[in-house]
C-alpha cells in the first residue's frame, strides 16, 4: 500500500467515526476534529471550527484551568481521562472525558510502540487496553495517524496488520460498534 493509499484509509475511518479525535497546534487552535463526532457533540461543522481556539468552546468557569492543563501538555505531561464540559453552539453542555498526549517524545514513542502487539486483536486493530477483546477502528486509525504526522515509526508487522484490519473494516469485512456501522449484532 502506497503512503497515499494510507492516508486515505486512515482519513476515511476517523472521518467516519463518531468518537471525538482531534489534535491542537502549539497555540491551543483546532488543526483536526472529526466531522461526525464534531456534529454530534458541538452541533457545528468540523470545518467551522478549524484554526479556532479550543477554548471558545471550553464552559466559560474551565477555560482558566482547561488552558492551564493545555500549557502542561505542551510541557510533555500527558493527560488521562480528564473530565472538562464543552458548550455546543445551541448553548447546552455537554461532558466530556479524554485523553491527550504531546507528540513530542521519542523514547516515549518507542517504548508504546514496542508494545503494540499486545494491543491488538485477533483483527489487527487497536485495543484500549490488552485485556479489551475487541479493537477500535478509530483508535487503530488515529494511533497510524499521529505516528506518521509526528513521523515516528509504527513497527512493520503490526503496521501491516493494522492497515489489513482497517482495510477490511472499510470494506465491511470487520464489523465494530461505530457510528459508522451501529452496534455489533
Amino acid at each position: 500500500m502506497s503512503a497515499d493509499e494510507e492516508l486515505r484509509l486512515y482519513r476515511t475511518v476517523l472521518e467516519t467515526s463518531g468518537e471525538l479525535i482531534w489534535s491542537l497546534d502549539r497555540e491551543g487552535r483546532w488543526t483536526s476534529l472529526n466531522a461526525p463526532a464534531a456534529r454530534r457533540i458541538y452541533g457545528r461543522e468540523a470545518a467551522d471550527l478549524l484554526g479556532r481556539p479550543f477554548t471558545e468552546v471550553v464552559a466559560r468557569e474551565l477555560r482558566e484551568r482547561d488552558y492551564a492543563v493545555f500549557q502542561r501538555l505542551l510541557d510533555g505531561q500527558s493527560l488521562f481521562d480528564h473530565e472538562t464540559r464543552h458548550m455546543r453552539s445551541d448553548g447546552a453542555l455537554v461532558d466530556l472525558s479524554f485523553n491527550a498526549v504531546a507528540l513530542r517524545d521519542a523514547d516515549m514513542w518507542e517504548r508504546a510502540a514496542g508494545k503494540l502487539a499486545s494491543h491488538l486483536d485477533g483483527d489487527g486493530l487497536l485495543k484500549y487496553f490488552p485485556l479489551m477483546q475487541q479493537g477500535s477502528d478509530a483508535l487503530t486509525a488515529y494511533v497510524l495517524s499521529v505516528a506518521d504526522e509526528a513521523g515516528y515509526q509504527v513497527p512493520a508487522y503490526q503496521k501491516g496488520r493494522m492497515l489489513d484490519a482497517l482495510a477490511a473494516f472499510v470494506e465491511g469485512r470487520i464489523v465494530r460498534g461505530s457510528a459508522c456501522y451501529g452496534p455489533p449484532a
